[in-house]
């Protein structure tokens, strides 16, 4: 027992030596978005480490990525090409240290953070809590614009759903489509309006100056939204939310819907290329025309459960897949019918569709064969008898006429 005691306190002792060893006295970070980023920290030690490695990740990912740093004198550098390995656009990255002495036992530095923005641009700022916009193209009044329509936004979903404030949320605004899409490209995502980090209560948008400006800003904002909102309710659980159902809720929440749906899915309807939405589940087909199909069917199903069942169906449903029910189980438990039941209801409702003339449509076809083959033989016998009615007639015999 004292043998073991020994062992333990000269572990402890050792522990406690490294840290009070070894201290990190300042630190700072230095980036250009896309290009790299430069850890720099200034240190305290009695002896030179034997090996100093750097841990960061964002707050919204679980894998860490690790360094050897440099050691100059008491000075610590690492530097990270983000052209390989990108860091999310937009997100907290949080970073520490570990130092292993010589002799001892590791010590591991308290946790830094920082935030990973573009600093491409100058980013001008307005905040109404918990809102925060950020653009460089524009003046105030652009920035209150936005900033009205997304509190406008919030209000909206509240009465969709029961959603509180969330604690804090980031809009940043691009002036173009283009420089949005690099950003988002070069922190390793592709979008193509808008982007939502939900973790972090981050969204991206692209607001062109013009006269359309205004009715994007109520479409893309909205929308954005709606998904920061969802995942503050739900949490992990919202990963469990089938795509259809969460771009849909999304498309509800926007201020005006989307007049271009409608003429999609008629003419898909037309086509009897409406994609099943049970393949819209677990994400949407990367083929553009049906990825927009597949935004067009998820507006249109949502606005369908809603005015069908109401909000509070809506949230019944939201709870059965959050519970982590599968796509036709969590309709079941939550609305009472299978998605299979909804989407035919929903398809009779908004292309007039039936099923049974459906079915009829593709066998009629075959039933005009069927109906040439059964009556050809009988046409043939009523023709033969008709013409045995009329007797035999000799050859320039003519019919007498009447009163002749």
């Amino acid at each position: 027992m004292l043998a073991l005691l020994l062992v333990s306190s000269g572990s402890s002792w050792s522990t406690a030596k490294a840290q009070l060893d070894v201290e990190i006295l300042e630190t700072s970070v230095d980036y250009s978005f896309g290009g790299q980023v430069t850890f720099w920290a200034k240190t305290r030690w009695n002896t030179p480490p034997e090996k100093v490695q750097i841990f960061f990740k964002s707050l919204d990912q679980t894998n860490t990525i690790v360094g050897e740093v440099s050691v100059r004198e008491d000075e610590l550098v690492y530097v990270h090409d983000l052209v390989r390995y990108p860091l999310p656009a937009f997100s907290e990255i949080q970073y520490w240290f570990g130092v292993q002495m010589p002799g001892e036992g590791p010590y591991v530095s308290p946790k830094f953070s920082f935030f990973y923005e573009d600093n491409r641009f100058s980013w001008q700022m307005l905040e109404d809590k918990p809102f925060r916009v950020h653009w460089y193209e524009g003046n105030l009044e652009f920035g209150q614009m936005v900033l009205d329509v997304t509190r406008g936004s919030l209000e909206h979903a509240q009465r969709l759903l029961a959603f509180s404030i969330p604690p804090k949320v980031d809009i940043f605004v691009y002036a173009n489509g283009a420089e949005m899409q690099s950003t988002l490209n070069l922190g390793g995502l592709t979008i193509v309006a808008g982007h939502a980090n939900p973790e972090l209560g981050v969204m991206v948008v692209s607001l062109p100056p013009g006269p359309a400006q205004q009715m994007e800003t109520e479409r893309q904002v909205p929308h954005e939204l709606m998904h920061i909102l969802l995942y503050q309710k739900l949490a992990q659980d919202y990963a469990d939310l089938p795509t259809w159902l969460l771009e849909g809720l999304a498309s509800l929440n926007e201020t005006y819907p989307n007049p271009d749906y409608m003429t999609v899915l008629q003419d898909a309807a037309k086509k009897e290329a409406i994609i099943s939405m049970t393949a819209l589940c677990r994400g949407f087909p990367a083929e553009a025309s049906k990825f927009y199909q597949s935004y067009a069917q998820a507006d249109s199903f949502t606005r369908f459960l809603y005015q069908a069942y109401g909000a509070e169906g809506l949230q019944t449903l939201i709870q059965a897949y959050a519970n982590g029910l599968d796509c036709e189980r969590g309709a079941e438990v939550g609305l009472g019918k299978t998605l299979t039941q909804l989407e035919l209801q929903w398809q009779r409702q908004s292309f007039n569709q039936s099923p049974a003339l459906k079915a009829l449509a593709v066998v009629l076809p075959w039933v005009v064969i069927l109906c040439l083959i059964l009556l050809t033989p009988i046409l043939l016998i009523l023709n033969s008898l008709l013409r045995g009615k009329a007797g035999p007639q000799k050859m320039g015999e003519r019919p007498a006429m009447p009163g002749g």
